[in-house]
C-alpha cells in the first residue's frame, strides 16, 4: 500500500506532460452542453476516473517494462477507450476512432478555441496509431469504416481531411492506402466526395496538397478535367483549378497539382496494375518499382489542365488511337486559362515551376516570338511613316497643300501615322491599367521608399543646421549682412549642396563657428546621407534583379494571353499541346539558361546535376503506396 502511494506521488510530478489528456478532461466537462450536438453519454464519464489509482498503476507497470511515460499513458488511454466501446455493445456510432475525429473536435472548448486543435491532432494521432495496431483492427476494421450516423457515410479519412489533421491523414493512408479512393454516399443535391474534395472545400492547404500528391498523376489531374462521357452530355470538372489558384490560402495545393503534371519515365520497367493475378507477380513488379533510380531519363509534361477553360475542357480532343486531334466544340475560348491566373496570382513557387516555365517556352517559340517580331516590324514602319511625313512636309512652303505623287504618299503616311499613334496610346493605357513593368515598379519603389526616407532625414539635419548657422552669423559684424534673413541662409545652404557653389563669396568675415557648422553640414550630407541613399537604391535594385526573371515570365505570359484572346487568330486552339516529352538536357538548357547565380562556364554534367536536384523532389513522389 505504501509503495502504491509513493508511485502515485512520483507520477503526479509529471502533470505538465499531461496537457493533452487534461484537455480531454475539460472536453468531458463540457459534455452536457454538447449533448444536443450528438455527444454520447460515455464522453461525460470517460475521463472521470482518469487519474485514479488504477490508471496510475497501469501506467507504472508499462513504464517499468521500459516504455516511455507518454507512450504508457497513451496506451492505457486507448485501452480504456476500447473497453468503453465494448461495454457499450460495440456500436459503430460509438467507435473510439470516430469519437476522436468527430466528437472531440466538435466540442465547445475546441470550437471556441481553435488554436488548441493542433494539440488535439497530436493526441488523436498517437491514440489512433495504437488503435490501428490493436485487436480492434485485427480484421482491418478501419479500412472501409463509415460513419453510420452520417447521411454521406464519411470515412475516418474524410473527417481527418475536413479537419486539416495532416498527421492523422498520413497515419491512415500509411495503413490503408485505398481510403484515398473511397467516396461519400451520393445524396440528392450533393455529389459523392473524395477525401481530397473535403480538404479542398475546407481550404486545408497542407492536407489537400498531400492527398493530391498521393494520387497517381492521371487521377489527380482528372479532378480538374472535364468528363466528356460519350460526348452527348459532357460534364465540367467538379473542382475548378482556377478558383484554387485565386485562393491565396491554397498555394501549396497549386504546386502539388503542378507536380502531378510531371510524369517521369523509366524505360524497360514493367507496367504496374490495379490487380495482380498472383502474389508473386505483385512482389516482382512492385519490387522493381521500389528499387528504381530517382533520376529518370526523361519526363512527360502534361499541359491540358493549364490550357483548359474554367470547366476543365481542353481546346482539342483526341479523335482516334493515332492521337489525331480535333477542335473541341464545348471549349470556351473566352475563359482565362489557368496559366493566365497563375501569372496574376504571383505565386512565386508556381511561376518558377518547371511545367509553367516549359509551357511558356513552348508557346513563346510557337508563336509568341514571331508575333513580337511582327510588332517590332510594325513599329519600324510607324517610325518610317512618321519620319517621311515630317521631313518631306518641312520642305514644302505650304504643308497643307497636297499635289503630286510625293504629296499623296505623304498624306498616306500621315494617315497611317495618326492611326498607329491612336492604337499605341490605347495599348499603353491598357498596359498601364493591367500591370506595370519591372522598371516602373522599381522606380516607384525608389521614389516611395528610398527618396522619402532620405528627404525626411535630410530635413531633420538641414533645418537645425540652417537655424544654427543663422544664429552663428549674427555674432559676426559683417558676415550676417551678406544675407537678407533666415530664408536666404537656408537657400544658400541648399544651393551650396546641389549647385556646388560657395555659400558666400568671401569667408574672411565669417567667424570660425559658422565655418565649422558648414564643414559639419557638408560632411554629414555628402559623405553620410548621400552614400546611405546610394546604398538604399542599390538594395532596391538587387531586390528587383532577383525577381527580374520572374517578372519576365509574367510579362511573357500576359503577352501570350493577349495574343490568344484575339478571336481571329485562334492561337490557343491552333498551337494547343496536350503533353510533351522533355529530356534532362532540354530542361537544363531552358531552365538554367538565364540563371545568373550559376557559373557561366559550368559543364553540361553540372547543369544536368542541377536539374536532377530540382526534379528529385517531384520524382520522389512517384513511389508505391498510392491508390
Amino acid at each position: 500500500m505504501i509503495l502504491l502511494v509513493v508511485n502515485v506521488k512520483e507520477m503526479k510530478k509529471a502533470d505538465d506532460e499531461l496537457f493533452s489528456l487534461t484537455e480531454k478532461k475539460r472536453l468531458n466537462d463540457d459534455g452536457e452542453s454538447q449533448s444536443k450536438a450528438g455527444v454520447g453519454h460515455h464522453e461525460e464519464d470517460f475521463m472521470e476516473e482518469e487519474f485514479d489509482g488504477d490508471f496510475w498503476i497501469k501506467v507504472n507497470k508499462k513504464q517499468n517494462k521500459g516504455m516511455s511515460w507518454n507512450r504508457a499513458m497513451d496506451e492505457v488511454t486507448a485501452e480504456k477507450l476500447i473497453r468503453k466501446f465494448k461495454d457499450n455493445g460495440k456500436l459503430d456510432s460509438e467507435d473510439p476512432a470516430l469519437l476522436m475525429l468527430k466528437r472531440w473536435p466538435a466540442s465547445k472548448q475546441y470550437q471556441e478555441n481553435p488554436e488548441k486543435l493542433p494539440g488535439l491532432e497530436q493526441l488523436v494521432n498517437r491514440l489512433l496509431e495504437i488503435l490501428l495496431e490493436s485487436e480492434l483492427n485485427s480484421d482491418n476494421r478501419y479500412g472501409m469504416f463509415r460513419d453510420v450516423d452520417d447521411k454521406a457515410g464519411k470515412t475516418l479519412l474524410h473527417y481527418a481531411a475536413e479537419l486539416g489533421f495532416l498527421c492523422v491523414t498520413r497515419t491512415l493512408l500509411n495503413k490503408f492506402p485505398l481510403l484515398l479512393t473511397v467516396e461519400t454516399i451520393t445524396l440528392k443535391k450533393k455529389r459523392a466526395l473524395l477525401p481530397v474534395d473535403m480538404a479542398l472545400i475546407a481550404e486545408n492547404d497542407e492536407v489537400a496538397a498531400y492527398l493530391i500528391r498521393m494520387k497517381w498523376p492521371d487521377r489527380a489531374l482528372s479532378l480538374f478535367s472535364w468528363n466528356p462521357g460519350n460526348m452527348t452530355n459532357p460534364q465540367p470538372s467538379h473542382v475548378s483549378l482556377k478558383s484554387i489558384i485565386d485562393n491565396p490560402k491554397m498555394k501549396k495545393t497549386v504546386v502539388a497539382v503542378l507536380d502531378q503534371m510531371v510524369i517521369p519515365h523509366w524505360p524497360h520497367l514493367p507496367k504496374r496494375k490495379e490487380r495482380y493475378e498472383s502474389e508473386e507477380e505483385k512482389e516482382a513488379i512492385e519490387g522493381v518499382w521500389c528499387t528504381m533510380t530517382e533520376n529518370p531519363l526523361n519526363y512527360q509534361f502534361c499541359y491540358h489542365v493549364l490550357d483548359a477553360d474554367e470547366g476543365g475542357r481542353p481546346p482539342k480532343i483526341n479523335m482516334s488511337a493515332e492521337e489525331q486531334q480535333a477542335y473541341n466544340e464545348y471549349f470556351n475560348w473566352r475563359d482565362k486559362s489557368c496559366l493566365h491566373v497563375i501569372a496574376k496570382s504571383y505565386n512565386m513557387e508556381a511561376l518558377q515551376h518547371p511545367v509553367v516555365r516549359m509551357l511558356i517556352e513552348t508557346k513563346w517559340r510557337s508563336y509568341g516570338h514571331w508575333f513580337l517580331c511582327l510588332q517590332a516590324g510594325l513599329y519600324v514602319i510607324f517610325l518610317l511613316c512618321l519620319s517621311y511625313s515630317l521631313l518631306y512636309g518641312s520642305t514644302k512652303p505650304d504643308p497643307t497643300q497636297y499635289r503630286g505623287g510625293a504629296d499623296f504618299l505623304r498624306g498616306l503616311c500621315e494617315v497611317v501615322t495618326l492611326s498607329m499613334v491612336l492604337f499605341y496610346i490605347y495599348e499603353e493605357v491598357n498596359q498601364m491599367r493591367l500591370t506595370a513593368g519591372l522598371y516602373t515598379k522599381t522606380l516607384a519603389k525608389v521614389i516611395q521608399q528610398d527618396l522619402t526616407r532620405f528627404i525626411a532625414v535630410f530635413i531633420v539635419i538641414f533645418l537645425p543646421f540652417g537655424f544654427a548657422l543663422c544664429l552663428s552669423l549674427r555674432q559676426g559684424s559683417y558676415g550676417y549682412h551678406q544675407f537678407s534673413g533666415l530664408g536666404d541662409v537656408l537657400l544658400s545652404s541648399f544651393r551650396a549642396l546641389f549647385e556646388q557653389r560657395p555659400i558666400t563669396e568671401d569667408y574672411s568675415n565669417i567667424n570660425w563657428l559658422s565655418i565649422l557648422l558648414l564643414l559639419t553640414y557638408m560632411g554629414t550630407v555628402i559623405v553620410i546621407l548621400l552614400n546611405i541613399l546610394i546604398a538604399q537604391m542599390s538594395t532596391t535594385y538587387i531586390q528587383a534583379k532577383k525577381v527580374a526573371r520572374l517578372e519576365y515570365d509574367v510579362d511573357r505570359i500576359l503577352q501570350l494571353m493577349r495574343m490568344e484572346r484575339c478571336p481571329f487568330l485562334n492561337l490557343r486552339v491552333k498551337y494547343y499541346k496536350e503533353a510533351e516529352w522533355i529530356s534532362e538536357k532540354k530542361l537544363a538548357e531552358e531552365l538554367l539558361e538565364f540563371s545568373e547565380d550559376r557559373n557561366p562556364w559550368e559543364s553540361v554534367e553540372e547543369k544536368l546535376n542541377a536539374i536532377r536536384d530540382m526534379m528529385r523532389t517531384m520524382v520522389k513522389q512517384m513511389r508505391p503506396g498510392r491508390e
